[in-house]
């Protein structure tokens, strides 16, 4: 587009065209987006300057200083320096670690090391026997369990005299009779047996004769027994012993 020039020869409806002419191009100052809105050298110089920001450092310190770094909190930290651009993230210390662990039920923390009181640990743990033949036991003081297999518990010495046997337990029983110093009676209690369950006697030595009496219920299921007997063995249902046998040698 070529200029528009004013000459002193214009006429003055030439002088008014080719001033509208341009005020048009230059248009509203008002309008201008700058500080400066009175001439357009100004406007121009103001733009000028933030144009030349994009060739300086001014512009890498204006743009760290649009950025910010919001540290939520909890363990370790996270921080943002504006005049160099740097994020830093430092991590949660040992320290901060070790405050959200605590010890309990025997086990201590501290200073970063574990260790367990066994005897705390040892108490938490117990036993139940629920019957029936054999046994299990635990000690808490020494944390060991003892199983105990049917009919090895509650087991007399040998038996060298006359005398009643009454099973402490509810196991099957196993009873020893040496007969070396004479003739032996020996009365069976049903005691503490349950149903099914039974007692053995087995006469293990000797030349003289056993006798055995199966008691229950006040009653006797006597059965003499000859020096020749080698074992016995009653059975409990509940009431009597309602099987007995025999075996000689």
């Amino acid at each position: 587009m070529a200029k528009t020039t004013v000459n002193l020869t214009d006429t003055v409806t030439n002088w008014v065209t080719k001033t509208n002419q341009i005020s048009g191009v230059i248009g509203d100052l008002v309008n201008l987006n700058t500080t400066i809105d009175s001439d357009i050298v100004g406007a121009i110089n103001e733009l000028k300057t933030k144009t030349d920001l994009l060739d300086s450092a001014d512009i890498t310190t204006t743009a760290r200083s649009a950025f910010q770094v919001l540290d939520a909190g909890g363990d370790g930290g996270l921080v943002y320096d504006s005049a160099t651009g740097n994020i830093t993230y430092t991590g949660p210390s040992a320290d901060s670690v070790r405050s959200h662990i605590s010890g309990g039920h025997g086990i201590d923390f501290a200073a970063g090391n574990l260790s367990v009181d066994s005897s705390v640990i040892r108490g938490l743990v117990s036993v139940t026997d629920a019957g029936g033949s054999g046994s299990l036991a635990y000690n808490n003081s020494t944390g060991v369990f003892t199983y105990t297999g049917p009919g090895a518990v509650a087991n007399p010495a040998t038996i060298t005299s006359s005398q009643t046997f009454t099973p402490g337990t509810s196991d099957d029983q196993y009873v020893r009779v040496n007969t070396t110093s004479g003739d032996i009676t020996l009365n069976i209690a049903k005691g503490s047996l349950n149903v099914g369950q039974s007692v053995v006697v087995d006469k293990i030595t000797g030349g003289n004769n056993l006798t055995i009496n199966w008691n229950t219920s006040g009653t006797s299921q006597g059965i003499s027994l000859g020096n020749s007997v080698d074992l016995a063995v009653g059975f409990y249902n509940g009431t009597a012993f309602s099987f007995v046998e025999t075996v000689k040698s």
